[in-house]
């Protein structure tokens, strides 16, 4: 195996499992803090509605990010650790055969489905401020 070779399959493990890991450990904490504010908010019944949505869509996310992290892991696995005599490099074989395995697709769509929901809300939220301050601004602004 090549030098550039090496250093990437070097890489591409480190990369993939514990920088992954100590994100999702970062994302976990917030997610956790943020269902014991959502708890503390469940009690007033004007915002019961809104939480509640919240905190499902959240769940959602998390959900699919644990199952999009096992996935990957799982993935890592079987390049590095069961198919490591693959002819070629487990770049290689990750690229070849994995992502043709439903292992590699159901990664994919679950990266999807997060991509697609958090970019929603973004969404959701920009609009809803841009069309407030624009109605705010003509009411007080007149």
């Amino acid at each position: 195996m090549s030098g550039q070779l090496l250093l990437w399959e070097h890489l591409n493990l480190i990369s993939t499992t514990t920088v992954n890991g100590v994100l999702y450990g970062i994302a976990l904490s917030l997610y956790v803090l943020s269902v014991q504010l959502f708890y503390s908010q469940l009690q007033a019944p004007n915002q019961r509605r809104h939480v509640m949505f919240i905190f499902a869509y959240t769940s959602v996310v998390m959900i699919c990010k644990i199952i999009s992290l096992t996935l990957q892991t799982w993935i890592v696995q079987l390049a590095y650790i069961d198919h490591n005599t693959f002819p070629r490099a487990t770049k290689e074989y990750e690229e070849i055969y994995l992502f043709t395995q439903s292992g590699g697709i159901m990664a994919d769509a679950f990266n999807l489905v997060i991509d697609i929901l958090t970019l929603g809300i973004q969404l959701w939220r920009w609009l809803v401020w841009v069309v407030w301050m624009v109605w705010i601004g003509k009411v007080v602004l007149g």
